[in-house]
């Protein structure tokens, strides 16, 4: 016991003489200690926890193309398009976000939400913990002002009361009928805390309004089609579709990625098929992969900087990070893997 408290006297002392190489071990540490820690939540959210919804693995997300790399939201006229001609898709929906203010007795609080076809959810899977969802005949324009809240709100607001359902809350100042309670760890799209009806009728709407990219569209695979075949199906929508409206839709098309890789914002192969993609453009674009890590309401971010998204004309390889680490919490497939590779810093 007395060495111990020797060496520990002789590490004050040392760490005391050189302040600067104190601090520079001690946020080295801290810093290693945050990553693994950061990286170990991403796991056992995205993995071990997995969302609370049914077969995630037939989930994908949709996303339109610029000049086939860049992505973008999904417009109404997309969604309109898809939801009507595609075989690949058992299910569709469409959500825009939004922000509200819940406004009570206590000061206003400003809630993360989002503005839901019926499909949208039905489309997840979810199951309510309380209460229902929405019905298509309330998805309509003139429809009730209904909402459905998170479980966190539901416990924050009411302290998990069974007597909130049927409450009327004031968003934006217009009262909305609470209908349903969402299950905890459910937060799609984007940390949401509430969702609303959309209720729009999208032939109403002007051209460029439907062409907008400014919604999420969430699709299921039909059992026994392929991620591939289902995004080569929507590639020649879209292809129609500019075809159709080329004043708005020239240069675009449409594509197609797991729900899981979206929900980490990481989108490596969404130039893949451009083979006009140049190298420095992509270095630009990428300089860092994020990742998004859910909990309820909230988002932890982790940034592995230096690590370019590039995609290598000549080979055909996307390099999207320098740790298998990425490859775990992107939860890329095993033939993927070997595509992980350092880059240089931009």
């Amino acid at each position: 016991m007395d060495h111990f408290w020797q060496d520990l006297r002789h590490g004050l002392r040392t760490m005391r003489a050189h302040p600067g190489f104190t601090a520079v071990a001690v946020l080295t540490i801290a810093l290693g200690i945050a990553a693994n820690t950061a990286i170990f939540s991403a796991v056992n959210a995205l993995l071990l926890r997995p969302l609370p919804v049914r077969d995630v693995d037939r989930l994908v997300f949709g996303m339109a193309l610029r000049e086939g790399t860049d992505p973008f939201g999904t417009s109404m006229l997309d969604y309109a398009s898809y939801r009507e001609q595609a075989r690949s898709f058992a299910n569709v929906g469409l959500a825009t976000r939004r922000q509200f203010a819940l406004i009570g007795a206590d000061e206003p609080q400003h809630l993360n939400g989002a503005a839901v076809t019926a499909s949208y959810l039905a489309t997840l899977g979810v199951e309510p913990e309380l209460g229902r969802l929405f019905t298509a005949e309330e998805d309509q324009p003139g429809g009730p002002p209904l909402v459905l809240i998170s479980h966190a709100l539901w416990e924050q607001r009411f302290g998990g009361s069974r007597s909130a359902l049927g409450r009327s809350i004031l968003l934006d100042g217009q009262p909305h009928t609470i209908v349903g309670v969402l299950p905890a760890g459910f937060d799609i799209p984007y940390t949401a805390e509430t969702w609303v009806p959309m209720q729009t009728a999208f032939d109403s709407l002007s051209l460029n309004e439907r062409a907008a990219t400014a919604h999420e569209l969430v699709a299921r695979l039909r059992p026994g089609v392929t991620l591939e075949r289902a995004d080569a199906e929507m590639k020649s929508l879209a292809r129609t579709l500019e075809q159709q409206y080329p004043h708005v839709r020239r240069g675009w098309t449409y594509g197609l990625v797991p729900l899981r890789r979206e929900l980490l914002d990481l989108h490596p192969q969404a130039a893949r098929d451009d083979e006009q993609v140049s190298l420095r453009t992509h270095r630009q674009r990428a300089a860092r992969v994020r990742v998004r890590v859910r909990h309820g309401r909230f988002a932890t971010f982790i940034q592995f900087h230096h690590f370019a998204a590039v995609v290598l004309r000549q080979q055909q390889t996307a390099v999207i990070g320098a740790d298998d680490a990425v490859a775990v919490v992107a939860g890329l497939l095993p033939e993927e893997r070997p595509l992980l590779a350092r880059s240089d810093h931009p």
